[in-house]
Parts: structure tokens; C-alpha cells; sequence
């Protein structure tokens, strides 16, 4: 799918789609024509979840929808977000496992003129043969035999001019993960 972005602000703005990497095709300067798909880059994008959109410029993006289930696609400019400017983009798979899509919340906020549409009816689910029984239990290996207490290591030589042996160093690495909160 080609998503087109056009910024008439005066000001950077960026675009976020959630649940998907999308390949940023093309960028200028203006309105965006049919005829600036010639100038995209379709041999080495670069894949983002988040575009750019210069002030007076647009931006285009191709996203494969492989991803099943509903994704907001916003503004990140907060207070263009807080306004509204976000929609929900719903990626449909005609499987009804509910393990891939769920229903919306009840309390999902509506606006302008909205009439739901009431959802298909799902196929009956078809009767499951019993599981097969489960295999038998390995036979165990003997238990190991102890082994006689080995004398300890005799201490490293202490290099010349120091008095005690070097000690070993630990290094820890220690990484933060953030998670985005739509």
C-alpha cells in the first residue's frame, strides 16, 4: 500500500504507523503529483515506523500489510495527535481465531455520523478429535557417582613488587528497554 503524506504547516511534522515497518519511497518539496513516482527510490528504502514531513513538502511510504489486527497511524506532533489527527487502520484476516484480531472496547470513542456494522458470523467450529495419548516416559540414565573431593589449585606466584594477587573483574552490561504507550 502507497501512503502519501503532505505537510501544509510551517513546521516539521512526522507520521507513526504502529505494528508495522514501512519503506520510505520518496520525499520533496510542493504537492505531490502521480507523476513524482518516477523519482522513487524502490531499490534500497529505508524501513521506519516513523517519517519526517518537511514544512510544505510531503513524504511517501509503502507498507506491506501483513500484520493482522487494528493500527493507529498519527501525527507525532502531540498537539496535532491530541486534536484528532490519527486514524485507526483495520488489516483484516477472514480467519475468525480471536487470538489474531479482537473486537473493539466498549467504550471505543466515536465521532462524526457512525453506525456500527454488526460483525459477520463466524463458521461453527468443527467437532475436534480427542488427543492421542501421550508417549511413555523415557527410561533414566543411572544416577552419577560421586567423585572424590579434588585438592585445591595451589595460588598463582604474586609478580614481583606486589603483595597480593590480582583479582578477577566483573563487567556488567546493563540495557533499558522502553516501551510506547499509544
Amino acid at each position: 500500500m502507497e501512503i502519501v503524506f503532505q505537510n501544509d504547516l510551517d513546521v516539521m511534522d512526522a507520521w507513526h504507523l504502529d505494528g508495522f515497518g514501512f519503506f520510505v519511497v520518496g520525499y520533496g518539496n510542493g504537492e505531490w503529483t502521480p507523476e513524482l513516482r518516477s523519482s522513487y527510490n524502490l531499490y534500497d528504502p529505508v524501513v521506519r515506523s516513523t517519517v519526517q514531513v518537511y514544512p510544505g513538502g510531503w513524504s511517501a511510504v509503502y507498507a506491506y500489510l501483513d500484520n493482522p489486527g487494528m493500527w493507529n497511524l498519527r501525527s507525532q506532533n502531540l498537539k496535532h495527535w491530541y486534536l484528532g489527527q490519527e486514524l485507526y487502520l483495520r488489516v483484516y484476516d477472514p480467519d475468525p481465531n480471536p487470538a489474531k484480531e479482537r473486537p473493539p472496547p466498549e467504550n471505543l470513542l466515536l465521532c462524526g455520523n457512525f453506525t456500527p456494522i454488526p460483525p459477520a458470523s463466524a463458521p461453527s467450529p468443527q467437532p475436534q478429535l480427542p488427543p492421542p495419548p501421550p508417549p511413555p516416559p523415557p527410561s533414566l540414565p543411572p544416577p552419577p557417582q560421586p567423585q572424590p573431593p579434588q585438592p585445591p589449585a595451589p595460588p598463582a606466584p604474586t609478580p614481583p613488587g606486589s603483595s597480593a594477587p590480582p583479582q578477577p573483574t566483573t563487567r556488567y552490561n546493563i540495557y533499558k528497554f522502553v516501551t510506547e504507550t499509544p
